[in-house]
């Protein structure tokens, strides 16, 4: 076994290889201020499967380590808004719901490996900062930088975003994939898979957001106005903070031999196999996405309407890579439609007899729509 199996060391050069500090420290100065006073705070987490933990033991990974430290200095409320397979997209159309209801007091946000699968990365990562940002209680919001096996992730589109909110920035990447070119590290030293950390990934993630908590601040500079929010990088960053509408929000119009089910992340959603089946849902919006299951296995494909007029062919099935072992799939959220009036739209779906070549079926599960 590694000698790295259980503990990688957090050296100096690492944490400033890791690190992108922000220039004003109000947020943190303040957020420190109540954790030194004893106050009640909450952390929040929102990320794809490494913030849920995937592959690592109960309470190992980095939001739940977190969490039990900062609770044993001041009572803290943990919240873990990690979801597998999701990405910023997701997370800013569902983050009020998931997370700032509960008005954090620090937030971490984790999405630069899931963020490859983003059809809008900028608009949709900078209104979820946003809104986490302008949340009521102000928060100390932190950007972490997972990688995959190769060293690749997204954080060179993120970070532009993060240095304009002037948001602190962490990087496992840039922190450890330099020792695993050197021949320091090897990737089977923090991760069983291609991209998830094992326990001492986590614990590596925890000690960087531990050593940036512990950074010596001013207390003075808690008595100081935080700055406005600046105007947005992106034009499209406004229209991607909406709602999720899954089934049970959705009004359906007409319906023949589509059902309601359980679909992935606590939604339900709407399901059929039969060749033929039509449905036509209700809502109401000038940006709309769609989420749909897209799995190996007895997947069909579907025609979109909207408003009456052929936008789309949704296929369900997922066609594995060559080089890629796992052969199941994920719910994949793609446009449906982005500056449209701001009335109520009518969405018809129906199962087409035709099927990816390799499918053994028709099967076909829509799991929500994005909105604003």
């Amino acid at each position: 076994m590694s000698p790295h199996a259980h503990t990688i060391p957090l050296t100096d050069e690492q944490y400033q290889c890791a690190v992108t500090d922000s220039s004003q420290h109000i947020r943190l100065a303040r957020f420190l201020g109540k954790v030194q006073n004893k106050e009640s705070i909450t952390y929040g987490s929102i990320g794809g499967s490494i913030t849920a933990g995937a592959h690592a033991l109960p309470d190992q990974s980095y939001a739940p380590l977190l969490g039990q430290w900062l609770n044993g200095q001041t009572p803290t409320q943990f919240i873990n808004a990690g979801i597998g397979a999701s990405n910023s997209l997701f997370g800013t159309f569902r983050v009020a719901k998931d997370l700032l209801c509960h008005q954090p007091d620090l937030i971490t946000i984790e999405f630069a490996v899931n963020d490859a699968n983003n059809p809008n990365i900028e608009p949709a990562f900078e209104a979820l900062i946003r809104q986490c940002l302008d949340s009521p209680a102000m928060p100390l919001v932190i950007l972490i930088f997972t990688m995959r096996r190769d060293g690749h992730n997204v954080q060179h589109i993120h970070m532009p975003i993060g240095k304009h909110y002037d948001v602190p920035m962490l990087s496992y990447r840039d922190a450890l994939y330099p020792l695993i070119t050197e021949g320091k590290l090897t990737w089977e030293d923090l991760s069983p898979d291609e991209v998830h950390p094992n326990d001492a990934g986590h614990a590596y993630i925890f000690q960087l957001l531990q050593r940036y908590l512990q950074t010596t601040v001013d207390p003075e500079t808690a008595s100081l106005n935080i700055p406005d929010l600046p105007a947005f990088l992106d034009a499209h960053a406004s229209q991607h903070v909406g709602q999720v509408l899954d089934a049970t929000q959705l009004k359906c119009i007409r319906n023949t031999g589509w059902q309601q089910g359980p679909h992935k992340g606590g939604y339900t959603g709407w399901q059929t196999d039969k060749v033929g089946a039509k449905i036509t849902l209700q809502f109401t919006g000038k940006l709309a996405y769609i989420g749909y299951k897209k799995y190996a296995g007895d997947f069909g494909q579907v025609q979109v309407t909207l408003d009456d007029n052929p936008v789309s062919i949704l296929d369900g099935f997922y066609e594995k890579p060559i080089i890629q072992e796992w052969a199941g799939g994920h719910t994949v959220i793609e446009p449906l439609a982005a500056d449209m009036p701001n009335q109520t739209h009518t969405l018809t779906l129906e199962l087409l007899r035709q099927t990816h070549p390799d499918s053994r079926g028709h099967a076909f599960d829509l799991g929500y729509l994005l909105v604003s």
